[in-house]
């Protein structure tokens, strides 16, 4: 696995009239969605609810991970269906749709979705959608791209849950604002009716932080508790080294404090007990712990492009999809799925469909040795998710939400692997669609 940062593409690498699929949720309660972008122009497609079955029963060892293929295998049927229906789609029209039942199968019916609006003021300059080139999807609301001939960072608020993210991460920066911790935020990504939907800031740029790093960050992270702040993506590694200083990756982890007391009570499980987590584990496991990856909109490529082909017809003679994620380097895809041209990578992808298996753990070959991790870290793990069990705290998003995007399923790592892609937390509510208009 090559988890070096990668130059940020000059122009977006989709082709002209592809629609790539960028992103989405499988969330079987509410329906999946599935995020689709051409020429510019994306939509948000929500699929059915379902119920997964997972086979198995809910006693056996490894139920999480066949429920967890149920759910991927349902909602990489839902792409099969779309991929037939593409050509109904009017991309630019609407920003969403729904896939419904209808005689004989199914169909898209298009509507725009209304979000909250944000309530942190404004401080920046607006940067509207249409002025940057997208280049870089790490998952739907994790980009990057060119503005103005500058190098950029996009957060992109698609969902509800994304919106909750976007406002506490405005209420965060400007929390932190003067101890020189971020990288500097560019303007505020908006609609051309002014709609706030994201921030665009410099391109990050550096490295992971590292074991001999651990005086500058408890340093770094003491002096956002003395602002008054909580820093809550100390476990989840969301820092970066540049110029020798610490910079937060995460501004929706940054939590304003009125009650002092409380933050300090808070500060010993959010930043020194995690800290603390997080560096033996790089003492004990190596440079990512327990899977403590980069974003995935660092090691990103073109590359990683992948595309389904239909069969041509009269009417659909140049159809399919292009993919900008690793969903179907884990789970089985439809017989007319086959990966671009990447060495041994697109024999194992040519084989019929019959002919290839889910393996345990799924893509061997990019997985890391699980024995050791797991001898060295049970008892740590156990003692962990007991604790914050106990705290309220065990898991940051529902279980009923998978995050699509493009990293490996860690089947030992604690209960937050549920997320394909890169957690962003969701840290003060289960209910993100209620908290989001509460938020201060």
């Amino acid at each position: 696995m090559d988890l070096t940062f990668k130059p940020i593409p000059k122009s977006c690498p989709v082709p002209h009239n592809a629609v790539a699929f960028i992103g989405g949720v499988a969330d079987y309660d509410k329906g999946p969605t599935i995020v689709l972008w051409r020429d510019r122009k994306e939509i948000v497609i929500q699929a059915p609810k379902f119920t997964p079955e997972a086979g198995v029963d809910v006693d056996d060892p490894y139920y999480d991970w066949y429920e967890l293929q149920a759910i991927s295998k349902r909602y990489a049927n839902y792409l099969e269906i779309i991929e037939s229906l593409v050509d109904t789609i009017e991309f630019g029209k609407t920003n969403w749709a729904y896939l419904l039942p209808a005689p004989g199968g199914y169909r898209i019916s298009q509507r725009e979705k209304r979000f909250p609006m944000i309530t942190c003021p404004t401080w920046a300059q607006l940067i509207y959608v249409d002025e940057i080139e997208f280049t870089v999807w790490g998952s739907c609301s994790d980009r990057r791209g060119i503005w103005n001939e500058k190098e950029v960072d996009i957060t992109y608020a698609w969902n509800f849950a994304e919106f909750w993210c976007l406002n506490r991460a405005m209420y965060g920066y400007r929390a932190v604002q003067g101890l020189d911790v971020t990288f500097e935020i560019y303007g505020h990504l908006a609609t051309r009716d002014g709609s706030i939907i994201g921030l665009v800031s410099e391109a990050a740029w550096g490295r992971m932080i590292r074991l001999d790093d651990r005086a500058l960050v408890y340093k770094t992270v003491a002096k956002i508790e003395q602002r008054g702040c909580l820093y809550r993506g100390c476990y989840t590694n969301r820092f970066i080294i540049a110029n020798g200083k610490v910079r937060l990756l995460e501004l929706n982890s940054v939590w304003p404090y009125k009650d002092m007391d409380c933050l300090e009570k808070d500060a010993e499980l959010w930043h020194w007990k995690e800290l603390d987590d997080l560096f033996a584990e790089f003492r004990d496991i190596g440079p990512y712990g327990n899977y403590h990856l980069p974003l995935l909109r660092f090691t990103t490529t073109h590359n990683d492009l992948k595309y389904v082909r239909p069969p041509p017809s009269p009417d659909r003679p140049f159809g399919g999809f292009v993919f900008y994620s690793e969903f179907f380097d884990f789970y089985e895809p439809w017989s007319g799925y086959r990966r671009l041209p990447d060495g041994d990578d697109e024999n194992e992808s040519a084989l019929p469909f019959l002919d290839r298996r889910i393996l345990w753990p799924p893509n061997k070959r990019l997985m890391p040795n699980f024995e050791n991790i797991y001898e060295a870290q049970t008892t740590h793990r156990e003692n962990l998710i007991a604790s914050r069990r106990l705290s309220g705290r065990l898991e940051r998003t529902p279980r009923n939400r998978v995050l699509i995007a493009g990293v490996p399923y860690h089947p030992y790592n604690r209960p937050s692997a549920w997320s394909h892609g890169a957690r962003r937390a969701l840290t003060n509510s289960d209910n993100t669609e209620s908290s989001i208009v509460t938020i201060e």
